[in-house]
């Protein structure tokens, strides 16, 4: 449900002239905005550890994982307006651009994840 909005809104920013005629300037420009709260995040948590030797959120085990596994995620709000402006510009249809990237989106993020399933070996031996 996030990259279809994002999808609209990043292709009307098209229209913007940041860049004068150079169209690749407004798409870093919404490239690198989109990830910014991300960004922001990461340097506030490891900004305070450096500084403190202690993370911004270290009391809290659910936040203090949501940071360390955001790495991804600044590369992939990166990638995705870039993506979508691409399709967008063959199809002129920015939910079709928004679907893909939620796709494209979840299977990354399916096949990056690790599952451990523990089996019962002949060694095991009920008490």
């Amino acid at each position: 449900m996030y990259y279809i909005p994002n999808s609209i809104a990043t292709n009307c920013f098209r229209y913007n002239k940041l860049g004068g005629k150079h169209e690749w300037v407004n798409t870093l420009v919404v490239a690198v905005t989109n990830a910014l709260g991300v960004i922001a995040m990461l340097v506030v948590q490891y900004g305070v550890f450096v500084a403190t030797g202690y993370s911004m959120w270290h009391a809290d085990g659910s936040v203090k994982s949501a940071v360390g596994w955001s790495y991804a995620i600044v590369v992939i709000l990166i990638v995705a307006p870039i993506v979508a402006r691409k399709i967008y510009k063959k199809t002129n249809n920015p939910y079709l651009a928004g679907i893909v990237n939620g796709a494209l989106v979840a299977i990354l993020s399916c096949t990056s994840t690790t599952t451990v399933l523990t089996t019962i070996t002949s060694t095991y031996i009920p008490g």
